[in-house]
C-alpha cells in the first residue's frame, strides 16, 4: 500500500516530463526510466539496503523495501501513463488547446482514465474460455 501510493503521483511526474517541452527534462526522464527498468528490482533493493550505508545513508529494511520497489514501479507506471498521455485523440487535445488557459498541451484527465485501465490489466492476457453455442 506504501509502494502504491508514492509510485502513482512520482510516476506521473517522469512522463510529464518525458513528453515536455524541455529538452534536458525529457533526457534525464528517459535516462531514469529505461535505467530503472532495466535492472532488475532484487539488484535495486540490494544496492538501495546493501551499498547505501557506505555512504552513511542507513535504512531500516522495511523502509529499503518500499524506497526501492517505489521507484522501480513509479518507472514501470511512468511508461504506463506516457502510453495514456500519447494516446488520447488529436481532437482532444486540441479542445483542450482551445478551451485551457494554462498552457497544457494534453488534456491530463483523459490520459489518467486511459493509463488506469491500462494499469488495471492483467500483466500477461488470459485466453478467454471458448464455449461451442
Amino acid at each position: 500500500m506504501c509502494v502504491m501510493l508514492i509510485s502513482l503521483p512520482c510516476g506521473l511526474l517522469q512522463p510529464l516530463a518525458k513528453v515536455g517541452r524541455s529538452k534536458l527534462l525529457r533526457v534525464l526522464a528517459s535516462a531514469y526510466i529505461e535505467i530503472i527498468r532495466g535492472t532488475p528490482a532484487l539488484l535495486q533493493l540490494f544496492y538501495i539496503y546493501f551499498v547505501l550505508p557506505a555512504f552513511g545513508i542507513r535504512l531500516n529494511p522495511f523502509m529499503a523495501g518500499v524506497i526501492g520497489l517505489s521507484i522501480n514501479y513509479s518507472a514501470y507506471l511512468s511508461e504506463v501513463y506516457r502510453a495514456g498521455i500519447v494516446a488520447v485523440p488529436k481532437g482532444q487535445v486540441e479542445a483542450a488547446k482551445a478551451s485551457m488557459s494554462n498552457g497544457s498541451r494534453r488534456p491530463i484527465p483523459a490520459a489518467i482514465s486511459i493509463s488506469l485501465s491500462a494499469a488495471a490489466m492483467p500483466a500477461s492476457p488470459v485466453t478467454p474460455i471458448r464455449r461451442n453455442a
